[in-house]
């Protein structure tokens, strides 16, 4: 791939009082970059056909990918709650992955939904997922996922 076909970027950037933003980072993709959550010090990127991107930002000046999950999907959103990451995989349902090692993402299970599965936020043990026609189709316990 060329670098004129390298179009997608994360940027990391920092607020300088609350006025500024100045950027810190760079982290060049060659695919298409549709979502990012942070937690910690460690920023989920969802790039498409290429799902779930581990990237650490400890150095913002310098960041690095860590690991990945390829789910073959055409992967949507990302939310993380604790040790578990939600993502959004269109057709393919909502996949919950184990990233307590980061390097080694774990898919623990999948929700099936009758619709496509868009975007997906969580906070304490609920995920509201949204689908194809952008409106909240449902949420569930995290329990439930594992049953």
């Amino acid at each position: 791939m060329n670098k004129a076909q390298m179009i997608s970027l994360v940027l990391i950037a920092a607020f300088r009082g609350l006025i500024m933003p100045m950027e810190l980072g760079i982290s060049k993709y060659p695919y298409l970059i549709k979502d990012v959550c942070i937690s910690d010090k460690l920023a989920f990127v969802i790039s498409g056909r290429h799902g779930l991107r581990i990237i650490d930002i400890l150095n913002p000046r310098s960041p690095k990918e860590v690991g990945h999950f390829d789910s073959g999907a055409k992967s949507q959103a990302v939310s993380i709650s604790s040790n578990l990451a939600c993502v959004a995989q269109g057709s393919e349902g909502l996949d919950v992955l184990d990233i307590q090692d980061p390097s080694q993402p774990e898919l623990l299970n999948t929700y099936y939904s009758v619709t496509e599965i868009t975007g997906v936020a969580v906070t304490g043990n609920l995920a509201y997922i949204t689908d194809h026609w952008e409106r909240i189709a449902s949420s569930g316990y995290f329990n439930a996922l594992f049953n």
